[in-house]
């Protein structure tokens, strides 16, 4: 009796082969697709927080920009006397950002403080990135270079004054009205009154790395880095006879 033996056509392995190569390069392309999502991911989010920060920052300086139109303007209503740091001003007591209200397009919150009422948070003098801002409060992201001691080389003083002489020895340009607050919780500037003591002004820490912004007498906004310490010190000094520095 003959034993057949079946015997298995070199083209059907053939097929094995090839179907097992469709595999791997499918698995391949998974490996690579899956990759490929990831890297999306990770550069969708990091544009995503690039925009924030960049969001962010632009809202601080419009904040600051608004602060500094409004000391211009509430001098012209006021025969160019200005709000004290911390003090009374046209019938309230309370500090400069208060005082500066009417001209910020906050009358409803002023006329609320007038009255008596408790003062609510006000989302215009709250920078985004401030992750120390508490908005539930009305505290502000924002110092004003000012003291309640006498400090006559601060702009804001105790009581209220006239346009400061800064502005036209200096130049309006020249001269830190506002600037962003200490980033940190313990920070220098990180007060609830939120005004600095200009005998010991010194460069706070930004909210970001782009810089710390400030308010300038003409309305502008300046932005410091780290490496414009001696620059922004220059700026708070209202009574510097000195040139500017070359980094101003």
């Amino acid at each position: 009796m003959s034993v057949r033996r079946f015997h298995r056509p070199a083209a059907a392995r053939g097929e094995v082969v090839i179907v097992l190569a469709v595999v791997a390069v499918v698995g391949m392309l998974g490996v690579t697709g899956c990759r490929k999502a990831q890297d999306t991911a990770a550069e969708s989010q990091s544009t995503e927080n690039g925009r924030n920060l960049g969001a962010g920052f632009r809202i601080s300086q419009n904040n600051l920009k608004q602060l500094g139109m409004a000391v211009n303007d509430c001098a012209a209503a006021n025969n160019n006397r200005l709000p004290p740091v911390s003090g009374s001003f046209n019938g309230v007591t309370a500090t400069v950002f208060v005082h500066l209200m009417p001209y910020m397009e906050q009358d409803d919150l002023y006329r609320d403080v007038k009255g008596g009422k408790d003062l609510k948070p006000w989302k215009v003098l709250h920078a985004p990135l401030d992750e120390t801002a508490k908005h539930s409060e009305p505290t502000t992201s924002y110092c004003a270079n000012g003291s309640t001691e006498g400090v006559a080389r601060c702009i804001w003083t105790a009581q209220p004054s006239s346009m400061p002489a800064c502005f036209y020895t200096k130049g309006s340009s020249n001269c830190v009205l506002f600037f962003e607050r200490d980033a940190r919780t313990n920070g220098t500037y990180n007060s609830t009154t939120c005004y600095a003591d200009g005998s010991k002004i010194d460069l706070p820490k930004a909210f970001s790395d782009k810089g710390v912004q400030a308010s300038l007498g003409d309305g502008t906004v300046k932005t410091f880095k780290p490496s414009q310490a001696a620059a922004f010190k220059w700026g708070c000094n209202a009574q510097s006879t000195e040139a500017p520095p070359k980094d101003w």
